[in-house]
């Protein structure tokens, strides 16, 4: 987890909410390449959109997009963050693995939150008809 004394640039690239950026920025993206046939020739391109809007897709390179620089910084980014998300977090969850959640001090139990005292009658024993 992210900690004030840690180094600004790794508390950025181990957020969680750079992490949702990124997916939310992968999946628009990857619709538009759905969208926009993939490695056609320009002229399908001119036929499909329109002059205009081919020189952009050519200018984002759109008609190659999952081979393009941008595209490709984007899956590298998402990777970085969850390499370094992951780095961040495993120390901490090692802890938790090891440690026995079960053995608990007796008198710690009244001061959680979360209690309730019962107390238990033990029912005495029927007397039997003679």
């Amino acid at each position: 987890m992210a900690s004030k004394s840690k180094n600004p640039i790794w508390a950025f690239l181990a957020s969680v909410k750079l992490a949702l950026l990124l997916i939310a920025l992968l999946a628009s993206t990857s619709i538009i390449g759905t969208v926009i046939q993939q490695n056609k020739p320009a002229e399908h391109y001119v036929e499909e959109w329109g002059e205009g809007t081919t020189k952009v897709i050519e200018t984002l390179n759109l008609d190659d997009m999952y081979n393009s620089v941008w595209f490709l910084g984007l899956l590298g980014a998402f990777s970085l963050n969850l390499i370094i998300c992951s780095l961040d977090r495993i120390p901490t969850v090692i802890k938790m693995v090891r440690k026995d959640n079960l053995v608990i001090d007796p008198d710690r139990l009244p001061k959680m939150k979360l209690h309730k005292e019962e107390k238990l009658q033990v029912p005495l024993p029927r007397q039997q008809k003679r």
